[in-house]
């Protein structure tokens, strides 16, 4: 996941330069920009959170090779995100108290759990059937 994560930042970041490349390159035609605003104004496209690590806040991958693991996660998938949850408020409050006390921000938030996709739930039970042929 981290790989896809960095691969999207480096896309986007390409992208935003050669939007910004084709723009100057408009400016400069109409004599309206200089090279300098240039290294700016390319910086700035892309915001400095936007990288991996906040881009995979909060995704968590279970990856399961068989039926009996399969069935496991889903059993305490429920345990997960209770414990999830509680992690988010735990947190919450502890930045609430540093900022109190400090008047600065504090780790990078607990993203709470929005979304859950299983990918080929039937999968492993369908090749286990198959398999006892």
């Amino acid at each position: 996941c981290y790989t896809m994560a960095q691969a999207l930042v480096k896309h986007v970041q390409a992208s935003a330069a050669r939007r910004e490349q084709q723009r100057l390159m408009r400016q400069r035609q109409q004599q309206l920009t200089t090279t300098a605003t240039a290294a700016t104004t390319t910086k700035s496209l892309v915001p400095s959170w936007f990288n991996p690590n906040t881009i995979l806040n909060g995704i968590h991958v279970f990856r399961v090779h068989d039926e009996t693991s399969q069935t496991l996660t889903i059993k305490h998938l429920e345990q997960f995100i209770k414990g999830r949850q509680e992690d988010c408020l735990i947190q919450k409050e502890r930045q609430k108290q540093q900022q109190h006390q400090e008047g600065q921000m504090g780790e990078m938030p607990i993203a709470p759990i929005k979304i859950v996709i299983i990918d080929s739930i039937a999968f492993h039970y369908r090749s286990s059937i198959s398999g006892a042929d």
